[in-house]
């Protein structure tokens, strides 16, 4: 079931990147708020507003700027709650979410919830185990969500620090062929928008969350002691749950500059300890966290409000634009129709406006003739002449011509002609056969292609094809017959 869950959500991600290209990420912490503007993944622009300035404007002028864009949302905050629950699902309802259940019924609709289920025991009544994270709205949420509501941007995800850092720490582990299924981890990062943020997870599972102050007036040193202090006392919380379950201990940080430089060059009491790549001098992480959590799905926060709101989101990406393309095509289509019903009524109006002219003149002169009748008969009458005196190209030259050159291989059994009135032209049919005994080494194809070049020669004039009617075996078992047809077709000059 998890698996299907998450193929789902890694299938929705791929259709919602796919047709997305100019995003912010606000990343709102205890601290402040800090905006990143990203155009195809690439950052272009970046603004930090201290919690002190939120009612300023300088979060509205910078999202005005980019009001084109989906806004992401990264939440780094002490009120994060993590809660753990085991949930019994029986056999019937097998098929259900269990985790998903319990947040629906559980939590505020206007909650943000996400969840890890880390594993699924087997039993009469199947256990899932859940780590849970929530988290009510508060007033700087509430501040960016009007920004993006106000500025008519679409809303493509809330996202919690700790399931961030689990999914940072597998990409760095694997940056140091490191498979981080084999060990307990701490995940530790610094950000300006909320301080020290330190995780420890085991597998799916989130065991702790810690958000620590970081003081601005302190020495590097000073924030040093307190990540390692930190680290300590959270390895120190743990260290039963360690022994028992025989686990080995990895520090996986997420640390830039000089801090970078004190923290790696100590010794832990853990098995490794790995660090982000990166050579940047600030003294916050944050562009190194946000390039790690760029190249992968993750899992994204909801509330039941936001469930509803991204299905239409979806279907208004997917469904109502393409269905906008469509309406536009058949409008193109539905012109290019006018336009030629336009052109038919005036070519139409043409016809009627000479056929009254020719019916008027035609009933002018019989005024003047009036013993004369039959009038319209007189009409077909003069046509036809027209047509008797064309010229066309007779049957008869060629039909002898292909007697003399066929020879007496050659039995005709039908000749037949006709005018095509409406193309002005003469098509002739000559059906005959070419009968040959067994004995006969006679190669047909070739003699028949070389009496259709000679009449060609002869008479370039007409087109001319031949067609096999119908093969029969003739009463005579010594000769077989094949019914040919010579269509002879004038070409008019």
């Amino acid at each position: 079931m998890t698996a299907q869950i998450t193929l789902y959500r890694k299938i929705m991600h791929f259709i919602y990147e796919s047709i997305t290209h100019s995003r912010i990420i606000f990343i709102v912490g205890d601290l402040g708020v800090q905006l990143n503007h990203y155009k195809k993944n690439i950052l272009t622009d970046s603004l930090f507003c201290p919690i002190s300035e939120l009612s300023t404007n300088k979060l509205d002028e910078f999202v005005a700027k980019y009001n084109k864009s989906d806004a992401k949302f990264i939440i780094n905050s002490k009120e994060i709650n993590l809660q753990h629950e085991s949930l019994p699902v029986v056999g019937s309802i097998g098929k259900q979410d269990p985790v998903q259940n319990y947040c629906d019924t559980h939590f505020h609709q206007t909650d943000l919830f996400t969840y890890k289920v880390h594993s699924v025991i087997k039993e009469e009544a199947d256990i899932w185990k859940a780590a849970i994270l929530w988290l009510p709205i508060n007033n700087t949420l509430e501040r960016c969500l009007n920004l993006v509501k106000d500025n008519n941007m679409d809303l493509s995800g809330f996202y919690f620090n700790p399931i961030i850092l689990q999914y940072t720490a597998d990409i760095i582990a694997k940056e140091n062929n490191i498979e981080l299924s084999d060990f307990v981890y701490i995940a530790v990062s610094v950000s300006i928008t909320a301080g020290i943020s330190i995780t420890l997870n085991h597998g799916n599972n989130i065991l702790s969350c810690i958000t620590c102050d970081y003081p601005m007036d302190k020495s590097i040193a000073y924030i040093q002691g307190i990540i390692e202090q930190n680290v300590s006392d959270a390895w120190l919380k743990f260290k039963s749950y360690i022994e028992q379950n025989k686990l080995r201990k990895l520090n996986v940080f997420i640390l830039t500059g000089e801090l970078k430089d004190l923290i790696s060059s100590q010794t832990y009491e853990v098995e490794k300890s790995i660090f982000a790549k990166t050579n940047l001098a600030d003294q916050y992480a944050d562009l190194v966290y946000l390039d790690y959590f760029t190249k992968v799905h993750q899992v994204s926060a909801k509330s039941r409000n936001l469930i509803t709101y991204y299905r239409y989101l979806l279907i208004n990406k997917i469904f109502f634009k393409g269905a906008y393309l469509l309406l536009i095509i058949l409008s193109l289509y539905v012109l290019f129709i006018k336009k030629d019903l336009f052109d038919l009524d005036n070519n139409t109006d043409k016809v009627y406006s000479e056929y009254f002219k020719a019916t008027k003149a035609l009933n002018e002169i019989a005024e003047k003739f009036p013993n004369i009748t039959n009038v319209a008969e007189l009409a077909d009458y003069y046509n036809a002449q027209n047509d008797l005196a064309k010229t066309h190209q007779s049957p008869f030259p060629i039909t002898q011509d292909f007697i003399e050159i066929a020879g007496e291989r050659i039995i005709i059994n039908k000749i037949s002609w006709d005018l095509d009135v409406k193309n002005e032209i003469l098509i002739a049919n000559i059906d005959f056969e070419t009968v040959t005994s067994k004995s006969d080494t006679l190669n047909i194809k070739s003699y028949l292609d070389n009496i259709i070049k000679a009449l060609k020669s002869k008479n370039p004039n007409f087109d001319i094809v031949l067609k096999t009617i119908k093969p029969k075996s003739s009463d005579n078992e010594q000769s077989k017959a094949i019914t040919q047809r010579l269509i002879l077709t004038e070409i008019k000059e």
